[in-house]
């Protein structure tokens, strides 16, 4: 099959190809300092390969490839031939215009073009060190977009999505010598055509789903959801609704000590064991469940002066239902029940630790500890911890639900994903993930920090940093104007949504003296539960049934069936056939006789395959090596120390360059952490017993 149409760089005349295209003019604005040019509605993608040198360790661009709109590739072998080409484009592009190019992953292609071309301060937007999410070039001529960013899904999974004709082809050999010079394939020029061709594809079908056009369009996938909620709390609630929440830098960092994500924990007594016939229960829309049914503070955070007593805020907590937020000091710190397998309080939102006994993060006991927290997490430190507390400084507010606009749009959202639940066809497929992805990109506009620094590039060093010239009373009174939805919604979702789980692990943890009515909690993440043994979740579930009926959190899907918020739902009918945990976010388990493998940096197809031929569950433990499953690790080369090399006689320039290179995965654990496994076996006699006899456990 031959390539589509293309030409090469230097045969390449751009200006009947930008004629044709229409500009999108802005809309003017008198207050805009910075002037903003018009788009030209034209998409263009960009895309390089690479050959990784193992012997050097730097990574040497061999060709590159420039798509504009569907009409033609524009092929290239240096830099300096790219560079050649920008120029050539602008006078062909009407006068301040912008011309949008995509790139999937711009920041791996910057690593190479600030090589070459010397970026100013303010045609580098970073949202953390090396994350760009989009450059300019040429005075604001060309805007190189993250595609990545806008799609959340790899180059493959996006042009699959929306079934593009020219999807991103695989089975490319990387590890083959590649240079400027080396002469490629019809095979090898189409997987390169493919990537930039099959990406305006996928760009220009996303503008017509989501109804935007290239001056419109997020430059993040979720700024879709952003902007729909936006408006809505604007047109209900005002568009200064958000003002009297925004935090003083004391609150604010309070609120950010208190912010915790979602609990993530792997039960002490039964690590490394390979335990048989687990359970597993999920949360539905847990966070989302929260958003629609749980009380959050409705005013904003009021400073008390006053030193109260403990006994005081309990009663505000319980009688007058206030919100607290506390920063607070406990000592003589240490589990209530030395059994219990899910730790609250951690060390990384902990700080003045004295003499801690940690494990995997989470403390076990302490002499002192000092904390910001919610009530809602004084309730679960309350019920598992036995401690000594003195309140240093609290704040308080009336708790109530939230705008039922910012209720009704999650409903709706949940509708939708809903109704296309189990729906035949790889279009609902689509949709469906579609919507999926946009529900739950609503709790991330509620936990997203208002307060952001200025990362700013530096061209005489090649690197990032913060900007440290701008005061904080400046910094706050900037972000001020942006501020849109309290960021102390976003603490409470998932304080609300680590007690559900806290309340599922409660249940799944009823240890009884008899084989029958023994259960056990096993592992957690973030809205899923497994656990030894059965358990009865019909009295929580009815609950949140009740709960979910009145706000209206439920939807029916393609079949009728009605679906509620915040109940527990088997995962699997039949559970697990083996399990086994080194840790949290380390974990296999054997379903249906497949292996799986959920280890954080492993690929889960190709960790499962590795391990399967290792030998199985029985070798997953301290110091097993993933070779091949262990993913790409990434070496930045900003001034590289070879400046070019020579090969078969011609020469190589090397410039700034990203080296990637495989990386192996091994196992491990902390010996503190060792050491109270260890203590954790020998505690645990009377469980083993019950387990040993029950078949539940069999390799100690």
């Amino acid at each position: 099959m031959p390539l589509e149409k293309w030409v090469d760089v230097q045969d390449f005349d751009p200006t009947p190809v930008f004629f044709k295209y229409p500009v999108i003019k802005r809309r003017k604005s008198k207050n805009r300092v910075v002037e903003k040019f018009d788009i030209l509605d034209c998409i263009c993608a960009f895309d390089i390969e690479a050959y990784n040198r193992d012997d050097i360790r730097q990574a040497i661009m061999y060709i590159w490839q420039f798509q504009i709109d569907t009409e033609i590739t524009v092929f290239g072998r240096t830099w300096q031939e790219f560079l050649e080409l920008l120029q050539k484009i602008i006078p062909a592009l009407p006068e301040k215009t912008t011309l949008p190019v995509y790139i999937h992953n711009a920041s791996y292609e910057f690593q190479y073009i600030k090589g070459v071309y010397d970026f100013a301060k303010d045609e580098v937007f970073a949202t953390d060190r090396r994350k760009v999410l989009y450059f300019t070039m040429y005075e604001k001529r060309f805007e190189f977009r993250c595609s990545y960013r806008v799609s959340n899904m790899s180059l493959r999974d996006f042009t699959r999505k929306y079934h593009v004709k020219h999807e991103k082809l695989s089975d490319f050999d990387y590890d083959v010598p590649r240079y400027w010079f080396t002469g490629l394939t019809v095979e090898e020029m189409r997987y390169c055509q493919n990537d930039v061709l099959g990406l305006v594809e996928a760009i220009r079908a996303l503008l017509i789903s989501e109804k935007e056009n290239l001056l419109t369009v997020p430059l993040t996938s979720t700024g879709f959801i952003r902007k729909q909620l936006k408006k809505i709390v604007f047109e209900n609630l005002g568009y200064n609704y958000a003002q009297p929440f925004y935090p003083s830098p004391e609150l604010y960092k309070m609120l950010r000590q208190a912010f915790r994500g979602g609990d993530t924990h792997c039960n002490r007594y039964y690590v490394n064991d390979i335990l048989y016939g687990l359970s597993s229960v999920d949360r539905s829309s847990s966070y989302p469940e929260v958003l629609c049914n749980g009380e959050y503070p409705i005013e904003p955070f009021t400073k008390i002066e006053q030193k109260v007593s403990i006994e005081y805020i309990e009663k505000l907590i319980t009688v007058r239902n206030r919100a607290i937020l506390m920063e607070v000091e406990l000592s003589n710190v240490k589990l209530k029940n030395r059994f219990w397998g899910s730790p609250y309080l951690t060390k990384d939102k902990s700080y003045n630790i004295v003499n801690p006994c940690v494990y995997n993060g989470r403390i076990l006991s302490a002499d002192a500890l000092t904390c910001c927290i919610t009530e809602i997490d004084y309730k679960i430190i309350k019920e598992t911890y036995d401690f000594n507390i003195d309140v240093l400084s609290w704040y308080k507010a009336p708790k109530g639900k939230l705008p039922r606009c910012i209720v009704d749009f999650i409903i709706k959202q949940y509708k939708l994903k809903t109704e296309l639940k189990g729906l035949d066809g790889e279009f609902n497929q689509t949709l469906y993930m579609k919507s999926k992805n946009r529900l739950n990109g609503i709790y991330g506009l509620f936990a997203t920090a208002p307060i952001k620094e200025t990362i700013e590039y530096l061209a005489e060093d090649r690197d990032f940093h913060y900007d440290m010239e701008t005061t904080e009373e400046a910094l706050f009174e900037r972000c001020k104007k942006s501020y849109w939805l309290p960021y102390q919604f976003g603490v409470y979702t998932t304080a609300l949504a680590r007690f559900e789980l806290y309340r599922g692990v409660k249940l799944a943890s009823a240890k009884q003296d008899n084989l029958q009515d023994f259960s056990d909690y096993v592992y957690s993440d973030t809205d899923s539960v497994k656990y030894i043994g059965d358990v009865d979740f019909s009295e929580y579930n009815a609950e949140k049934i009740r709960q979910s009926s009145e706000s209206g959190a439920f939807a029916a899907d393609s079949k009728g069936m009605i679906h509620y918020m915040g109940v527990y739902e088997v995962e699997s009918n039949h559970g697990y056939e083996a399990f086994k945990s080194c840790g949290s976010k380390k974990y296999a388990y054997i379903e249906k006789g497949t292996l799986h493998v959920t280890i954080a940096g492993v690929d889960k197809r190709k960790g499962a395959e590795e391990l399967q031929a290792a030998g199985g569950l029985e070798v997953l433990e301290d110091g097993f090596t993933f070779q091949n499953a262990g993913g790409l690790a990434a070496k930045y080369n900003d001034f590289p120390d070879v400046g070019g090399i020579n090969i078969n006689g011609y020469y190589v320039p090397i410039t700034s360059n990203l080296y990637l290179f495989k990386s192996e995965y091994t196992l491990g654990t902390l010996q503190e952490y060792k050491d109270i496994i260890e203590l954790s076996k020998i505690d645990i006699d009377r469980i083993d017993d019950i387990l040993y006899n029950s078949g539940v456990l069999r390799n100690i």
